[in-house]
């Protein structure tokens, strides 16, 4: 028996700017999903050239750090969108439903105000 972790109803949105950024969001995560394999590609050519040349890759843990950097924020819209954060439920487990929703509303703005701060800092 095949079980999804999300509820099927919250991931797909029924507005056309909702599946949009559904879509962009899927985008951005198979983006991450390639750097991430490009990553691998250039640790395995300095694998290689460090032990048959005797010559690594130049630049390549500068290109690994780049990379890595660029797959997390790749992977965190999509991560956001199905409510896959971290989220620790301890206390918020026994709070009404409109005090969880406050809460949501709550991260979903620090989340923005750290998003736009790091695109800031990129550009």
């Amino acid at each position: 028996m095949k079980t999804n972790p999300f509820n099927e109803s919250q991931i797909r949105p029924n507005d056309k700017f909702g599946r949009f950024l559904l879509y962009l969001s899927t985008l951005l995560s198979i983006v991450g999903g390639c750097v991430l394999i490009l990553i691998v590609i250039i640790n395995v050519f300095s694998i290689v050239g460090r032990v048959i040349f005797s010559s690594p890759l130049l630049g390549d843990f500068e290109l690994v750090e780049m990379g890595c950097a660029i797959a997390i924020f790749s992977f965190l819209p999509i991560c956001h969108f199905k409510n896959g954060n971290v989220i620790v439920d301890f206390f918020s487990s026994r709070f009404p439903i409109y005090i969880k929703q406050i809460l949501d509303i709550f991260s979903n703005l620090i989340f923005l105000m750290v998003s736009g701060f790091f695109t800031f800092r990129m550009i």
